[in-house]
């Protein structure tokens, strides 16, 4: 449980290599104790990290032990099903996204307004994905609204970017660089926006990330594939 802390520290930082460092010795610790909310405790931290690491084969042994219906009777443990979401997305199987937000509770039933907004802003993410354009974003959340926090905020930022109508990119993308120059920006929604916007600041991106991982090279080869591609 301390590396799971560990993990969501240094993956809001963008320290990445400490990210992996964690998670992959959490992966094998949790597994072997098979205690469920250790378990779902890793889940919650380390998925989504290993999905953007372009390691998410890595994951599987751990999302494979939940799946099966444990998470359905243990609270806290739904969110695990967003982190997979969102891992379906960064491989471009939009169905196995749909698939894994269908096993959510309905939204009413979420207690976390947090929760809430992620889930909507995956509905609509998936929505894009589809082909679905800019109707998708009636879902989105307001940036007021309960739950919506820095990053989230940044998300739903990625995601009208990302469909936003020629005619509003500008607004759009001077409102993105500023919100990606603050240095406190959480690392992982930053790369979704720049890959909203493109072109050379998502290279320069992922390179500065990319450069925490340099003492495990396959792992800095998959997250280059995974956001390069």
């Amino acid at each position: 449980m301390f590396r799971s802390l560990f993990i969501e520290s240094h993956y809001v930082r963008g320290e990445w290599g400490l990210v992996w460092e964690h998670a992959s010795h959490a992966l094998g610790e949790v597994l072997a104790i098979a205690q469920p909310l250790s378990m779902i405790g890793v889940a919650n931290a380390a998925l989504e990290p290993l999905a953007v690491l372009g390691q998410w084969p890595q994951a599987l042994p751990l999302v494979q032990a939940l799946a099966g219906g444990l998470l359905d009777e243990l609270a806290g443990g739904h969110e695990i099903w967003l982190a997979c979401a969102q891992a379906a997305l960064l491989q471009g199987d939009a169905n196995a996204a749909a698939h894994w937000l269908a096993r959510l509770r309905p939204l009413a039933e979420l207690e976390q307004p947090r929760v809430r907004c992620r889930v909507l802003l995956l509905r609509v993410e998936q929505s894009l994905a589809v082909g679905q354009g800019a109707d998708a974003l009636s879902v989105l959340p307001t940036d007021d609204a309960l739950g919506m926090n820095d990053e989230l905020r940044l998300r739903a930022l990625a995601l009208r970017c990302a469909a936003a109508a020629r005619a509003d990119q500008p607004a759009l993308q001077a409102r993105a660089r500023l919100a990606l120059a603050d240095p406190r920006a959480h690392a992982g929604a930053a790369l979704q926006l720049e890959r909203a916007l493109g072109g050379v600041g998502l290279q320069t991106r992922v390179g500065q990330l990319a450069e925490g991982l340099n003492a495990w090279p396959q792992v800095q080869a998959s997250f280059r594939a995974t956001w390069l591609v």
